[in-house]
């Protein structure tokens, strides 16, 4: 690192001419990496993958930071505090590459104010599983966003397809039934259905439990 540093006259009588600075080596001169702050927002999608969901600030000007292999802390909506857990920087300037050493990046161990993710609702998603399958077959759902908790705000079951609720996954959303919506509730057990339910297709319960709508 090069240092430059110039003399200021201090009491009131003394005069900078009166000396002169000697050529110096310093050594055990330390820069700090420059902190960054992370934060990230997406749409629920199944996955903890922040692809192209991240925006990281404080860059020093001329450099552009990068990254790849950013994951959530959490995939779910109403989850509290959630960050991002793993990224790997890049850095890149006009005339080539910067160093990544020179940032420093939040915790990745912990929510903080410099590490924020925030994921919101999705709206729909689509049984794309064909006939037959069990609601908690997250591959049975487009792109693979099981509808689960808050995350997904109505899922559909078109006509043609028959879809078990197994119990396995809790869901507050709204149903649209175009097909079959079987709820499956074992025996001695019970089920209270309060998700508002819609469509031209059935509806019916297997097993012995019991099921309240």
């Amino acid at each position: 690192a090069t240092v430059t540093y110039t003399l200021a006259s201090g009491a009131a009588n003394s005069f900078t001419s009166n000396y002169t600075l000697a050529d110096t080596v310093l050594s055990n001169v330390t820069i700090a990496p420059k902190a960054l702050t992370l934060s990230a927002t997406k749409t629920y999608d199944g996955n903890n993958s922040l692809d192209n969901a991240v925006t990281i600030s404080g860059a020093v000007a001329g450099e552009t930071l990068g990254y790849t292999g950013a994951t959530a802390s959490n995939i779910h909506v109403a989850t509290a505090n959630k960050y991002i857990n793993a990224i790997s920087l890049s850095c890149s300037t006009p005339s080539g590459s910067c160093l990544t050493s020179n940032y420093q990046l939040p915790s990745l161990g912990e929510y903080s104010t410099s590490n924020t993710v925030t994921i919101n609702q999705l709206a729909q998603v689509n049984w794309t599983g064909g006939a037959s399958g069990n609601w908690s077959n997250g591959s049975g759902w487009a792109n693979g966003a099981l509808p689960t908790l808050t995350d997904v705000a109505k899922a559909v079951i078109p006509t043609g397809s028959t879809v078990v609720f197994d119990g396995t996954t809790a869901y507050s959303g709204a149903i649209q039934t175009d097909g079959t919506l079987n709820v499956s509730v074992g025996s001695g057990a019970s089920l209270n259905m309060a998700n508002a339910i819609s469509g031209q297709g059935g509806l019916s319960k297997s097993d012995a439990g019991t099921l309240t709508l």
